[in-house]
């Protein structure tokens, strides 16, 4: 039984990818804000909060869609937070959407699945999770516009191997 709702929750994200990028690339501004709701709001709340918690006196979060055309290609694109960063800070803050990460993790660790409709809501959720936790190319040229994104990099490898590198030799 198992099996059938598990296939369908597939088909569920991946029917929402679909639409997500149909969406995006179409001319309906409704329902390209619309879908900025669960794709754009909660990736940008997460730089705005590490914003706020490190300091970097964050202005807004801006969700007003841009028409960008490329190659011949009009699509949309929409949400930023305009926020003070410094060396240390940047690294956080770009990183701050593998929050969710984090999030996904502690809901697919205490969901309980009841019905075919506890699933089909906690894949939602997930899809949602996942989908903001994904630093956008901006996100990644702040997080190293720094030496310090290098050097905080390097001892999470290190805590890491610390942590658990023997059990891998």
């Amino acid at each position: 039984m198992y099996y059938e709702w598990l296939f369908f929750s597939l088909l569920t994200i991946i029917f929402l990818e679909k639409i997500k990028d149909r969406i995006l690339y179409s001319k309906n501004m409704f329902l390209v804000m619309l879908m900025g709701l669960f794709t754009t709001l909660p990736h940008e709340l997460a730089h705005y909060i590490v914003a706020l918690i490190l300091g970097g006196r964050p202005e807004g979060i801006y969700l007003i869609p841009k028409k960008i055309e490329k190659g011949g290609v009009i699509y949309y694109t929409f949400g930023s937070v305009k926020s003070y960063i410094n060396g240390l800070t940047a690294f956080f803050i770009g990183f701050a959407p593998l929050l969710w990460l984090l999030a996904g993790f502690f809901l697919a660790k205490n969901w309980e699945i009841k019905s075919f409709i506890d699933l089909e809501t906690f894949f939602i959720l997930e899809w949602i999770f996942i989908t903001n936790a994904i630093p956008s190319k901006t996100d990644l040229k702040i997080a190293f516009s720094s030496g310090w994104a290098y050097i905080i990099l390097i001892l999470i490898g290190v805590a890491i191997w610390l942590k658990f590198g023997k059990n891998f030799i």
